[in-house]
């Protein structure tokens, strides 16, 4: 998705999001629940990169808004 957002409209990143990632963040839930706090950051920084790529913030700003 990176590579791509300066290529496609702020939609189409939102479709891409929504059919290639939301369903493993979506589904994956009970798995994620038994999980180390660790491992879920990970998650957490991810889903932050991926909002901040599709709503054009900078690298360093907050994504709580966007949520």
């Amino acid at each position: 998705m990176s590579r791509t957002k300066r290529i496609l409209p702020k939609y189409v990143l939102q479709t891409l999001y929504y059919t290639m990632i939301y369903p493993y963040f979506y589904y994956c839930n009970i798995v994620w629940e038994s999980t180390y706090r660790s491992r879920l950051e990970k998650n957490n920084c991810t889903k932050s990169r991926i909002i901040r790529i599709i709503s054009g913030c900078k690298y360093r700003d907050h994504t709580f808004n966007y949520f």
